[in-house]
Formats: C-alpha cells, structure tokens, sequence
C-alpha cells in the first residue's frame, strides 16, 4: 500500500525506476531525475542522519524552498 510517501518513494522507485519524477527548475530550467535517482538521493540523506546519530522515530525539521531533494 502507498500511503505514506515514503511507501510511494519505495513503489514508484520499484515500478518506475527510470521514468521520469515531478520536476522542479533551477534557475528557469527544468531539472528532471528519475525515480531511481530519487530513492537514491532520499536514501544517502538517510543514512547521512544515521551517521550524525539519528535513530528511529527522531523527529528532523526542514524549512526551504519547494524542491525535491527536501521532500
């Protein structure tokens, strides 16, 4: 079921891997990845928050533009 988005990363990046994700643009131009490419990028902050000392159920506030790489 994808009813979390981290469930919706998951089943996209399994089903979808190189079709194109929701895009955003960087200084007027399109920047596009694949949903492949997303899992990746949420995956490396994850496990960059692992080595920082982040557990399970700790809480992390992002405050930023509306860009993928935050979601």
């Amino acid at each position: 079921m994808t009813d979390t988005c981290p469930k919706l990363l998951l089943h996209n990046a399994a089903h979808l891997s190189d079709k194109t994700a929701p895009g955003e643009k960087d200084l007027g131009i399109w920047q596009a990845w694949t949903w492949r490419e997303m899992q990746d990028e949420v995956f490396a902050f994850a496990q960059g928050l692992a080595v920082l000392g982040f557990k399970p159920r700790d809480r992390l506030a992002i405050i930023g533009a509306n860009r993928q790489r935050l979601y």
